[in-house]
């Protein structure tokens, strides 16, 4: 509703933050029957965290750790694999390297020529703190590869020498085995997460329903784990 500025960072100064910009917005916190926020403990802490000090205040004031947070930090934390990790270390580099008017153009009608069915027109940038940001970047990547290839082609024969190096380093990481295969497997886990991830940032969504798309995706990972070899092997394919 608001940005506030905040001089005391611990739980307390938080929590009087908190519940005196509620009451300068004209909320009337009686009927306060909630808290989410993330893990840090200056917000979380079970004895001085902010949510403890406005509960004793407003008792009926659950604290939830925010579900969407919880959902990133789960993704992060699968991520950091090095092979995942390294690939969308290179996704980021591609992006940062091709975000310039000139080779936009270039991204652009490699698109129109080999991906002409696309509805994507560029890379989408890999944000470090919204992994929702992060999922659309690496399925957009996923669906324009075949025009991220050629367009670093295109620009690899440029007379620009700074250019023309960067395209082939990008090209020497983009082309390797192991970039491809994580590739495809960040995408095929990050397009089964997607919709849990934006659903748990809808405003309407209820705790039945939230738990009900969490349960549709471990199922859903947990068949690909069940049949794990048929999985890659049709991944396997794809890459190949």
């Amino acid at each position: 509703m608001q940005f506030v500025p905040v001089y005391d960072l611990s739980g307390k100064g938080l929590a009087k933050v908190v519940v005196d910009s509620l009451c300068k917005c004209g909320i009337d916190i009686d009927y306060l029957r909630g808290q989410g926020y993330d893990g840090a403990a200056a917000m979380s802490g079970r004895f001085h965290g902010a949510q403890a000090f406005i509960r004793e205040q407003h008792p009926l004031a659950l604290y939830v750790h925010c579900s969407s947070h919880s959902l990133n930090l789960a993704i992060g934390d699968a991520c950091s694999v090095a092979p995942i990790r390294n690939c969308l270390g290179t996704i980021s580099s591609v992006y940062n390297f091709l975000n310039t008017p000139k080779r936009l153009d270039v991204l652009r009608e490699s698109i129109r020529t080999v991906c002409p069915t696309s509805n994507s027109t560029r890379l989408i940038q890999m944000c470090p703190t919204r992994w929702i940001d992060r999922h659309d970047s690496v399925i957009v990547f996923v669906e324009l590869l075949k025009a991220v290839i050629d367009c670093l082609e295109v620009i690899a024969e440029w007379p620009d020498r700074d250019s023309s190096a960067g395209a082939n380093q990008l090209l020497n990481s983009v082309k390797q085995s192991k970039f491809l295969i994580s590739l495809h497997v960040a995408g095929d886990i990050f397009a089964v997460s997607l919709g849990l991830c934006r659903s748990l940032q809808t405003e309407n969504l209820d705790l039945p329903e939230a738990l009900n798309l969490a349960d549709d995706v471990l199922a859903v990972i947990g068949e690909m784990r069940a049949n794990a070899e048929s999985v890659f092997a049709e991944l396997f394919a794809t890459v190949a």
